[in-house]
């Protein structure tokens, strides 16, 4: 079985105004990688908003940024798969 796993990173600052963000989802043999400008606040409530989500996962979580006009967009969605929250 292959690894699964999320990745984030910083490609390019232009403080104090954007950050290029990179992101990498991995799992099993399925993969995708994104790119997307966000403001620095953007890092830290979306974060935020994550760690709720992760600990009481009752409604789905869309983060997204950027726009789906080839220059850059993100999206993840977070939601459980079952009644056991599995997510």
């Amino acid at each position: 079985m292959g690894e699964n796993f999320l990745q984030l990173r910083v490609i390019h600052e232009e403080l104090p105004n954007l950050i290029e963000r990179g992101i990498r989802v991995i799992y099993g043999e399925w993969s995708a990688i994104s790119t997307a400008y966000v403001s620095p606040e953007f890092l830290t409530e979306n974060g935020e908003a994550l760690l709720r989500w992760v600990e009481a996962p009752n409604e789905p979580l869309r983060i997204e940024a950027g726009a789906d006009t080839g220059m850059g967009w993100m999206v993840l969605q977070f939601y459980t798969i079952n009644h056991a929250g599995h997510a």
